[in-house]
Parts: structure tokens; C-alpha cells; sequence
């Protein structure tokens, strides 16, 4: 019974969903901002992929070797942020995947205190007009967040 009643719970609430997850830490010792997103790894491959670049088999042994340089692209076309009207150069460190998930990360050096972020994450959002970014930017004590999606891809906010 137990089962049944899960098994038609599970058809009738199934539905896709897309979502990347975003953190933004600054760290004012040092003036570094450290950027790490959580994507799934088969929306990031399917996006890529609609691109006309081979498959990537993410996390495999038979991963593509340009897979790295398809995510950077990907990402630092999608992804943008400026402090205080500044625009910040951001510079991809990597990737770690796990299971179905590809962590990447991102780093921006020598950033002076701000009052003001503004964040532009139109990630995989071509790709499907559902996907959702959430953003939360951590400075000092204070972390506030963003939800990105279709038509709305950019924020402000102030410290």
C-alpha cells in the first residue's frame, strides 16, 4: 500500500526542474571575492552540447580533454560582476564533479571594500527558459540573494 501511494505521488509531482545554486564570498582580509556554483552536470553537458561541441562525459574517465575550456567559455559568457560600477575580472580555477553535480569555481583578487554588487547570471537560461539561478552573496556578517530567471538575469545589491 505504502509503495503504491508513493509510486502515484511520485508520477503526479514529477516535473523538471533547473536550478544552479551560486555563492559569492568576499573576503575583506585578503580583497578576494570566491565564487563557487553548483550545476547539474547533465544540464551543463546538454547546454554545452547544443552548441555543437562533442559530448563531455563530465566526471568520467573518458572525459572530453576540452571540456574544461567549453565550461569556462560557458560560464564567463553567462556570468558577470562589478562592485561599485567596476567591472570585476573574473578567473576560473576549476571544476570538481561529484555524483551529478559539477562545482566550479571562480575567483576575482585585490577587490576593495564595496557598498554596492551587481550580479548578471544568465546561466543555461538560453538553454531552458526554466532554469532558475540562485545567487547569495556573502560580505562581512551580512548575506543576501538573488533569483535569476528568463527576463530577469541581473541585480543590484547594497551593503
Amino acid at each position: 500500500m505504502v509503495y503504491q501511494l508513493l509510486l502515484i505521488l511520485g508520477i503526479f509531482f514529477s516535473h523538471e526542474f533547473y536550478v544552479s545554486t551560486t555563492e559569492i564570498v568576499y573576503k575583506e582580509e585578503t580583497g578576494n571575492l570566491q565564487i563557487t556554483m553548483k550545476i547539474f552536470a547533465d544540464d551543463l553537458e546538454n547546454a554545452i552540447q547544443e552548441q555543437g561541441t562533442e559530448k563531455l562525459y563530465l566526471g568520467q574517465d573518458k572525459e572530453s580533454p576540452q571540456a574544461d575550456d567549453y565550461i569556462q567559455k560557458l560560464v564567463l559568457q553567462s556570468f558577470d560582476v562589478e562592485t561599485d560600477g567596476n567591472p570585476i575580472e573574473l578567473v576560473a580555477i576549476g571544476k570538481e564533479v561529484e555524483q551529478d553535480v559539477v562545482w566550479y569555481y571562480l575567483e576575482a583578487e585585490n577587490i576593495p571594500v564595496f557598498k554596492e554588487i551587481k550580479v548578471r547570471n544568465n546561466l543555461l537560461i538560453d538553454w531552458k527558459a526554466s532554469q532558475t539561478n540562485i545567487v547569495h552573496v556573502k560580505c562581512g556578517t551580512e548575506t543576501k540573494s538573488f533569483l535569476f530567471n528568463q527576463g530577469n538575469n541581473h541585480g543590484v545589491l547594497e551593503f
